[in-house]
């Protein structure tokens, strides 16, 4: 049976401790150590964290040291003092089911796969988070993105050794979808099982929705090939002005331009109801508007670069 360890890195996440360490106490098959890395929290995470320590049969390794630390630089910081072999990599804010942990050793058993994962659904909180699920995460149905993220993957230890850690200059988002682009680079062999679900707390309202928004645009603009992605956005403008400009002509060519928006939108996000896509092509256009605004990220400082860097 594979030990291992779970780490997972934290900041001002106090409301959010007790529903993520009672999944991990819930799990069928327990770590021997949950290492958790703070990034500065102000709040009483710490003691949220601690007070679990008498009621579970693993170590809890808590470091806060007030250190300011990004996610990527808590990550490298927990892999470091972990003693086992697997990483169960998780987040703060998601929730796994107790069989979780058991579904992604099912899948790696006999195969030669040095990490496992899962898709991600959006926990339905209120009826604005409904419909951002919908929008967002292929009609909230469980879904092989193509590759891991942070949510929860399990993965060996010397995969870092070989393919190097999480790159630590980022700004706020983009360090796993960097990572795991990179350890396809280094033909490190994955396993996708759906059995495996991670549950999320996304966004709750519009403000919430818009700030990740800027998030994800900066994650692009650090990840993305800028030109492609530039285009991309004029396009995207280009079409709008077309359809405001074809009101102006005829109404008729104005609304076909509208149905052609819709049905790719319905296309892209595996689902057609209408105030999810409302807001998946509201967030479209909001998103090449942040690229404008959040440019200086495009600096070559704040980019990954593949073909320069093993870690």
């Amino acid at each position: 049976m594979i030990k291992y360890s779970i780490i997972a890195t934290s900041f001002n996440d106090a409301s959010s401790i007790d529903t993520y360490m009672k999944s991990i106490m819930d799990f069928e098959i327990q770590p021997e150590e949950l290492v958790i890395v703070d990034g500065g929290s102000k709040d009483n995470t710490r003691d949220e964290i601690l007070k679990y320590s008498d009621q579970v049969n693993f170590d809890i390794v808590a470091v806060f040291d007030g250190v300011r630390r990004n996610i990527s630089e808590g990550y490298n910081a927990a892999i470091k003092k972990c003693r086992e072999e697997w990483i169960l990599i998780t987040g703060i804010g998601n929730s796994y089911n107790p069989t979780y942990v058991n579904n992604l050793i099912q899948a790696l058993e006999n195969t030669e796969a040095d990490m496992a994962y899962g898709p991600f659904i959006g926990n339905n909180v209120n009826g604005f988070s409904k419909i951002y699920n919908k929008a967002f995460l292929k009609g909230n149905r469980p879904f092989d993105y193509g590759q891991a993220s942070n949510r929860g993957v399990l993965i060996r230890k010397n995969v870092f050794e070989k393919c190097g850690y999480f790159y630590e200059h980022f700004v706020y988002a983009g360090e796993d979808s960097e990572y795991y682009s990179r350890v396809k680079n280094y033909n490190i062999k994955s396993i996708y099982t759906k059995k495996a679900v991670v549950s999320w707390d996304p966004p709750t309202n519009l403000q919430q929705a818009m700030k990740k928004t800027r998030v994800n645009a900066i994650a692009d603009l650090q990840l993305m090939d800028l030109k492609k992605l530039v285009l991309k956005d004029l396009l995207l403008y280009m079409y709008a002005l077309a359809i405001i400009a074809g009101a102006i002509v005829s109404p008729m060519i104005s609304m076909l331009g509208v149905l052609a928006l819709y049905i790719y939108a319905v296309y892209k996000i595996k689902c057609c109801n209408i105030l999810s896509v409302i807001l998946w092509v509201y967030n479209l256009y909001y998103t090449g508007y942040q690229h404008f605004m959040q440019r200086k990220y495009a600096a070559k400082e704040f980019r990954s670069n593949l073909t320069e860097r093993s870690e």
